[in-house]
């Protein structure tokens, strides 16, 4: 079986992510407390509602990977010198 190339496995990881979060945003927009009349648009809303902290956790930890697996690929690199 053949491997990707680095540049096609991050832009695989990167679609599949947004793929993702996409579907999960989806879900946020129908339950209660939006929409027409109102509703709390406050942060405690976002950070205490299961539905957006999800996809707050999710869009997290993708910005965060890239960083930390650079991180982790650098120090293997100084580790083999």
């Amino acid at each position: 079986m053949q491997s990707f190339k680095p540049t096609m496995r991050i832009a695989a990881i990167q679609t599949c992510g947004l793929l993702i979060g996409g579907l999960l945003s989806t879900c946020c927009w129908a339950h209660p407390g939006h929409g027409i009349g109102g509703g709390d648009w406050s942060l405690r809303h976002y950070l205490t509602e299961p539905e957006h902290l999800v996809t707050a956790l999710g869009v997290a930890v993708l910005i965060a990977v890239p960083f930390v697996w650079r991180d982790i690929r650098a120090r293997r690199a100084a580790r083999a010198r």
